[in-house]
């Protein structure tokens, strides 16, 4: 049987299922861990019932080996305690995982979805974006309706948005908002695991990402940049 021990909130807790959804798949194990959204499909799933107590699986913000452990969980209790944010995890079953969880469908053309993520970035230099970088794939994006997502809607750049005819969600939902910023035919990231999955997850026509010269995810090098077509990313300076 596998479990998790959940860390951080909804992006993460995506993460931490999905790996153990792949784990399942390899090895048959029943799937104890679920995540707590009415918009994506992360059900607890039977299977093989393992024996012997847990062995864990741990990231430690490092890659594991996926092969290794597979066959390290073959008919084992395991627990998954970590972040596992590897896009060599994920790539690859992009397909699959949209399959798993649903994929979020292309519902609101010509339209641009921009996340504003501050609140608590905003004490660190390495998460905290710039608002040139959101002006700038604004610009690019070039949309005729905009929606704002954000965690601080007093922030001066939403407020300037606003004022210039941006639709300010105000779900204060975080499932919510996920789900229909992965629904808009643009989409602009923070450097966060919320936008990062209604990216994934979407049938977006472009989707712009931040490229950070410090911090986690930086260079071209990024271990959650996604190869794909659609994703356009931009070179920041923090």
């Amino acid at each position: 049987m596998i479990n998790v021990r959940p860390e951080g909130r909804l992006g993460n807790n995506i993460f931490q299922y999905v790996f153990a959804r792949i784990v399942h798949e390899e090895t048959g194990l029943a799937l104890n861990y679920s995540v707590g959204t009415k918009f994506l499909k992360t059900p607890k799933i039977e299977g093989v019932q393992g024996v012997g107590e847990h062995i864990v699986i741990q990231d430690n913000r490092g890659p594991v080996v996926l092969n290794d452990v597979v066959s390290a969980c073959r008919g084992k209790n395991v627990l998954i305690h970590g972040f596992f944010q590897e896009k060599i995890y994920y790539q690859n079953r992009r397909q699959n995982i949209k399959q798993w969880l649903g994929e979020i469908p292309n519902s609101n053309p010509k339209t641009t979805g921009v996340h504003i993520r501050k609140g608590d970035y905003k004490s660190s230099k390495y998460w905290d974006l710039p608002d040139s970088y959101f002006l700038k794939a604004i610009e690019e994006s070039n949309p005729t309706r905009l929606i704002v997502f954000t965690d601080e809607p007093n922030y001066p750049l939403v407020e300037r948005l606003v004022a210039m005819g941006a639709i300010l969600s105000k779900s204060n939902d975080a499932e919510s908002d996920m789900f229909l910023l992965g629904t808009c035919s643009d989409i602009i990231m923070s450097r966060s695991t919320f936008s990062w999955w209604s990216g994934f997850l979407s049938c977006a026509s472009r989707i712009y990402a931040p490229r950070t010269n410090v911090g986690f995810w930086s260079g071209c090098d990024s271990v959650l940049e996604i190869d794909s077509n659609e994703y356009r990313y931009l070179n920041v300076e923090l």
